[in-house]
């Protein structure tokens, strides 16, 4: 056996190891939610690769002609192609692409091809990979399955960068670009017999996405927690001191921003059938003073329906007017609520 693969056998064990101890701490936290529930079905298909991996390079080590050979390789494909395409529905229901009708497709599409993998490998269908002996895997290249491979993992690539805006961990997409490109190293080119490399990568990418996902679900919110009573008495504190009306409205917005971690707000006072920025922060000069109709934009149809709206990518996401001058050019993600008085909106805070 040579060295990469013994280091990719040792260090997947133990990378994908940690990787399901995390994984069983999420689940544990909430293994209701959907985003959750599709990460343990892509990671354990990854476990699936990995195992079948493993038993056949040590099969194939101690004796290449083993009846044992062909189910541990079969194995290894399995969990090779479900994974791809359980990245690809991982990462739809990541960003929220398409519908629950949607991703239930998605699902069904995943376990259809399953279904159709297991049924090749049952009938003695012709595998993609050979196991030379004492060496790592080599996929035999097969125009029909690359062009299978390149769809789900080009995919992957135009959901993450069409919806980047939507994932909010860095990690997470370092993780899901690092396994496309762990998988692609292991059929882009079969003569360099990189196969070894694209197991360490992938479980590396596994690896980091498990993180990345208990920090958002775990540590992020315990951290919001505690920054929310913090703002909540900085901007008592800072109510109670100040008697201007401009100077309480500058601190509710400084505050808002601090606390939603925001790059800006707008703070908008309804004046008759008018709302009119009133105080901001961070926000350009000439913002101040501007003004739209109720109904107009997201400010004035969060004041008359006295619903928020919460956007993810303004441009492409809001339909109606601008609420400022150049608001689709500047403006990301966006949160708009109503300031309600009386059961009546006397304005909207524009985050």
């Amino acid at each position: 056996m040579d060295v990469l693969s013994a280091v990719s056998l040792l260090g997947n064990g133990l990378t994908l190891a940690l990787a399901f101890s995390v994984l069983f701490i999420i689940l544990w936290n909430d293994s209701r939610k959907e985003r959750n529930q599709f990460f343990a079905i892509f990671l354990i298909l990854v476990l699936v690769w990995n195992s079948g991996a493993l038993i056949a390079q040590s099969v194939a080590l101690i004796d290449p002609f083993s009846p044992l050979l062909r189910p541990a390789v079969g194995l290894m494909e399995f969990g090779f192609v479900g994974s791809s395409v359980g990245l690809y529905v991982f990462t739809a229901v990541l960003v929220n692409f398409g519908t629950r009708r949607f991703r239930a497709l998605a699902l069904s599409s995943l376990a259809l091809v399953l279904t159709f993998r297991l049924l090749l490998l049952l009938n003695d269908a012709p595998i993609l990979f050979e196991m030379p002996r004492g060496s790592s895997p080599i996929y035999r290249a097969q125009p029909l399955q690359t062009i299978f491979f390149i769809i789900f993992d080009g995919a992957v690539f135009y959901l993450v960068w069409r919806y980047r805006r939507k994932i909010r961990s860095r990690g997470m997409i370092v993780g899901i670009v690092l396994f496309v490109f762990g998988q692609t190293l292991g059929f882009i080119n079969p003569a360099l017999q990189s196969f070894s490399l694209s197991l360490i990568v992938c479980a590396v990418a596994a690896l980091i996405l498990s993180f990345a996902l208990l920090r958002q679900e775990i540590f992020l919110p315990l951290a919001e927690r505690n920054s929310q009573v913090e703002a909540l008495r900085r901007l008592s504190g800072a109510i109670a001191g100040q008697t201007a009306l401009d100077q309480v409205l500058y601190q509710i917005a400084l505050q808002t921003a601090s606390l939603l971690d925001g790059d800006g707000v707008a703070i908008w006072l309804k004046e008759g059938t008018l709302l009119r920025v009133a105080a901001g922060y961070q926000l350009p000069a000439q913002y101040l003073g501007c003004e739209t109709r109720l109904g107009e934009g997201i400010a004035g149809t969060v004041a008359q329906t006295l619903q928020s709206i919460r956007l993810d990518d303004y441009r492409q996401g809001w339909r109606g007017a601008d609420d400022l001058p150049l608001a689709r050019e500047r403006f990301g993600a966006v949160m708009c609520a109503p300031l309600i008085y009386a059961h009546e909106a006397i304005g909207t805070l524009m985050v």
